[in-house]
């Protein structure tokens, strides 16, 4: 069975929903970004032999040394930038939920009273009644399915 076979089977085994299959993205466009990576390769190949037939002049030992520099800056830089992430991912800092902060509300925006008898009761309510009286604003929880005051 070839890897393209064994790729496949293994996606169908395993029930990640994150990894995309070689099936979903399609055969002919994974051996068509085959192609043009190697393409590439050719091409960058190509280029250096012209390079190194022309032979060495004075410019290219510095050349040399620039684009090896370079290259270990972003090797270094890759480097870094994933710890960052790894650790970030280890602390578990990618919530799917904002936390909620527990600060007691007593005044709105506007500077009326607030009056709220249970807040944990209003955080799950699907409906909330807001009534104001005398510049005081009070919220009250309402069952959905039985219209009654909470």
């Amino acid at each position: 069975m070839t890897a393209i076979g064994q790729k496949l089977e293994q996606s169908d085994t395993n029930n990640n929903p994150g990894e995309q299959k070689i099936e979903e993205s399609g055969i002919l466009r994974f051996t068509l970004h085959v192609i043009i990576g190697i393409a590439g390769w050719v091409v960058f190949g190509y280029f250096w032999v012209i390079v190194i037939k022309r032979g060495i002049g004075s410019g290219i030992p510095v050349a040399i040394v620039a684009m090896a520099v370079f290259a270990i800056f972003l090797v270094a830089l890759t480097s870094l930038w994933i710890k960052h992430n790894i650790k970030i991912s280890r602390r578990n800092r990618r919530r799917s939920v904002l936390a909620v902060s527990q600060q007691l509300y007593t005044l709105d925006k506007v500077g009326s009273e607030v009056e709220i008898k249970d807040i944990e009761m209003l955080k799950n309510s699907p409906l909330i009644e807001i009534t104001v009286e005398n510049s005081k604003k009070m919220f009250k929880s309402i069952s959905a399915q039985t219209g009654n005051k909470g």
